[in-house]
């Protein structure tokens, strides 16, 4: 019997700001025990919780995350296309963000965020080494799954960190032929997918090559399902408290 997850994606978007600690604790509230968020560093190497190479979309503030040493950005509002009574969150950490896991007992997806620029390489590398001091730090019981659309970055990091799962994220757009190699090559155990026009085949092609199969975004209890008939045993979903319970239903059968 396989059992189903429901990823809650970057916490309660549906409802919350994203990437938010009002978002996680509303997963902690909730009976989901799983987050998906994403790791990005900053110029001078803090890591933060943050989807988007720019700042511009979810903050009060522009320019690349690269670009910005933590002290100019961390009182920025990163909930500034929320409603006024939700506004006022701060970038969360890492640091911050690993105690509230251990605490709620949660498990964690980090898609680990890939770096450009100048300090590309340098910044990966270091990105990877704070990655494995963190990881450390969460307890025994808490499961972790890492993945990225950067192999190379996911590839440094499985080889640092052997002992967490790995994914490798496609767009359904750039999953070519080659997919195999490369998931062969990060010496990844799942396929994350994008829905947007994922077949049965599909599924049905990976799974043949010993894959599990996790697919982003997903907010339609009837793709879910659909999904789950397939053979998917991952959903990323920005409203997981909602849909969960179809998660348990398809692991209990």
């Amino acid at each position: 019997m396989m059992e189903r997850t429901i990823f809650a994606h970057r916490g309660v978007p549906a409802k919350l700001p994203e990437n938010t600690m009002r978002g996680f604790n509303a997963v902690a509230d909730s009976d989901v025990m799983w987050i998906e968020t994403d790791v990005a560093i900053t110029k001078d190497g803090q890591l933060i919780l943050m989807h988007d190479d720019f700042l511009d979309r979810t903050t009060d503030m522009t320019g690349e995350i690269t670009a910005k040493d933590w002290p100019e950005i961390k009182f920025a509002d990163a909930s500034v296309n929320a409603p006024k009574k939700l506004r006022g969150e701060r970038i969360p950490t890492m640091e911050a963000f690993i105690p509230f896991i251990n605490h709620h007992g949660l498990n964690i997806n980090f898609e680990l965020k890939g770096v450009s620029g100048p300090n590309g390489l340098a910044l990966s590398k270091q990105l990877v080494r704070q990655m494995m001091t963190y990881l450390d730090q969460l307890d025994a019981g808490v499961k972790v799954q890492i993945s990225s659309f950067n192999p190379i970055l996911l590839g440094m990091m499985r080889q640092a960190y052997p002992k967490a799962q790995y994914a490798l994220l496609f767009e359904k757009a750039t999953f070519n032929p080659d997919w195999p190699m490369l998931a062969q090559a990060c010496e990844v155990t799942e396929i994350s997918i994008e829905n947007e026009g994922l077949t049965e085949a599909d599924v049905t092609q990976i799974r043949a090559l010993g894959y599990e199969v996790n697919v982003w975004t997903v907010n339609s209890g009837r793709r879910i399902k659909e999904l789950f008939d397939w053979g998917v045993k991952g959903i990323f979903t920005d409203n997981a408290p909602k849909f969960l319970k179809i998660a348990t239903k398809y692991s209990d059968n």
